[in-house]
């Protein structure tokens, strides 16, 4: 595949003088803060997109128009606070990584977004959760999806229903979780639920109570 490797170049606007076929970019380590609305028009092929590490504050709603064949989007340590909600219509999408935004709050992107119709594969929200939102999305049904990223983050309660629609779920990675259960059956009944299916995960630790 064509690439344009762009790599902490202190580039601060998206290149337009790259060849219009490209189909991988990488423009992580650089310092672009707004993504605007026609940055991406002239690459109609881009498969794979690179963003990681910049300084984005703001994406505009439209700029994933006709990106049709866009398999992998990282956008992770950034300053996102809102993702257009094309995002998660996007049709080939595969890999999306939004670690490390803690402007984001997730559950109000997943719900202005909904139904979340991108094949996703893999997705990685870790350390995007704030005092404010500590809240796991639910997502739906995402039916492709394998591998789940929800490290570093401080939670308050986790249940069920926000892991029901992943049906495929093989891998959970929860590294330095911590999780404010409002009742200790909460915890127990995570973990059976998550075991019984087969998933690859680090038990949440499940307070005793004691009265």
């Amino acid at each position: 595949m064509k690439s344009a490797n762009c790599y902490d170049r202190k580039i601060t606007q998206f290149p337009q003088c790259l060849p219009e076929d490209v189909e991988i970019i990488d423009l992580s380590f650089n310092r672009i803060r707004k993504l605007k609305k026609d940055d991406l028009s002239r690459y109609s092929d881009i498969k794979i997109l690179y963003l990681n590490d910049n300084a984005i504050i703001s994406i505009d709603e439209e700029i994933f128009e006709g990106m049709d064949d866009l398999t992998t989007l990282d956008l992770s340590l950034n300053s996102i606070s809102k993702l257009p909600a094309m995002v998660f219509q996007l049709p080939s999408l595969k890999s999306l990584y939004l670690g490390q935004n803690l402007n984001m709050n997730i559950v109000e992107v997943v719900e202005s977004a909904k139904p979340v119709t991108s094949p996703l594969i893999q997705l990685d929200i870790s350390y995007v959760m704030s005092e404010e939102a500590n809240q796991l999305p639910e997502f739906g049904i995402l039916p492709f999806l394998t591998k789940y990223v929800i490290a570093e983050n401080k939670l308050k309660n986790v249940t069920t229903k926000q892991f029901a629609g992943l049906c495929s779920l093989d891998k959970l990675n929860t590294t330095n979780v911590s999780i404010e259960f409002a009742d200790p059956c909460d915890c127990w009944q995570i973990n059976k639920w998550l075991k019984k299916r087969k998933v690859q995960f680090t038990l949440f630790e499940c307070e005793i109570d004691r009265n």
